[in-house]
């Protein structure tokens, strides 16, 4: 089978979901760092440490998704350029992911 086209507003909402997911991840790292954050009293605690290291790594990593999907958007957007992992294949149909 071939895949038929992918329209301008399948991409661009494909590209608006990812966005979306992105932000929601985005947010979800925020709360925990945060909460982790509204834990440290100040005393030491065996996971303390690690456990900020590591909410502000997935943050950072959440982030930069975000500004990436953000991008992707906007080269769509404003300049036509449609990301290769959305540009379709040819083969069977399917996600256009």
């Amino acid at each position: 089978m071939r895949q038929s086209a992918v329209t301008g507003k399948e991409i661009r909402d494909t590209l608006f979901q990812d966005m979306l997911a992105a932000t929601a991840r985005s947010n979800e790292a925020m709360r925990r760092f945060d909460e982790i954050m509204g834990q440290s009293s100040g005393l030491p605690q065996a996971h303390g440490a690690q456990g900020i290291r590591d909410a502000s790594e997935q943050l950072a990593l959440a982030r930069q998704e975000l500004a990436t999907a953000h991008h992707r958007l906007d080269e769509y957007l404003n300049r036509g350029i449609v990301p290769e992992a959305v540009k379709p294949t040819g083969g069977v149909s399917g996600s256009i992911h």
